[in-house]
Formats: structure tokens, C-alpha cells, sequence
């Protein structure tokens, strides 16, 4: 389930990448979301 639900989430992050990586580093949302795909 975790896969599928890392699939959809990969695919949303692809299309409007530009978009959420300006709303993600300012929001330090991003180093959150690596260090927790890292712990996997």
C-alpha cells in the first residue's frame, strides 16, 4: 500500500515539481520529506 501511495506521490511531485519545491524550501517541508524517505 505504502508503494502505490510512493507512486502517486512521485507522479504529483513530477508534474508540479517547480511549483512545490518553492512552496516546500520555504516551508523547510522538503528536508523533512528527505530525512524521512532516508529512514526508509
Amino acid at each position: 500500500m505504502s508503494l502505490i501511495f510512493g507512486i502517486i506521490i512521485a507522479a504529483l511531485v513530477f508534474f508540479f515539481s517547480n511549483e512545490i519545491q518553492e512552496i516546500m524550501v520555504s516551508s523547510g517541508l522538503r528536508d523533512y520529506l528527505v530525512n524521512w524517505l532516508q529512514s526508509w
